[in-house]
């Protein structure tokens, strides 16, 4: 029974392990795609980062995707999103786009 349960924990410490890497590569391109002004790819790649993580940089980053998109209501809704889980996201994104990403 112990070694039942040992075997899936480690199975789902895997999965979440994977699902984080995945994710970060994710985002890493949202990144990539922004700053060279692709931002119908960031766009795709930073909603599936933040489907599986909950990033305000990431929400804030999309959110001026959407904007550049002409999506405002979207851009809205991430900024808010954004605000929401962290008010002082602003001069972190701009540090990450800076400085070329985590």
């Amino acid at each position: 029974m112990k070694a039942l349960s040992a075997g899936i924990v480690l199975v789902l410490v895997f999965i979440l392990f994977s699902q984080s890497f995945a994710g970060n590569k994710d985002f890493e391109k949202g990144i990539r795609y922004y700053r060279s002004r692709d931002f119908r790819r960031a766009e795709v790649a930073l909603k599936k980062y933040v489907s599986d993580i909950p990033d305000p940089v990431a929400y804030y980053l999309l959110g001026y995707a959407e904007y550049k998109l002409k999506k405002f209501g979207e851009a809205r809704k991430y900024f808010s999103e954004a605000y929401f889980i962290d008010p002082d996201v602003s001069p972190k994104a701009d540090q990450m786009l800076k400085k070329g990403g985590r």
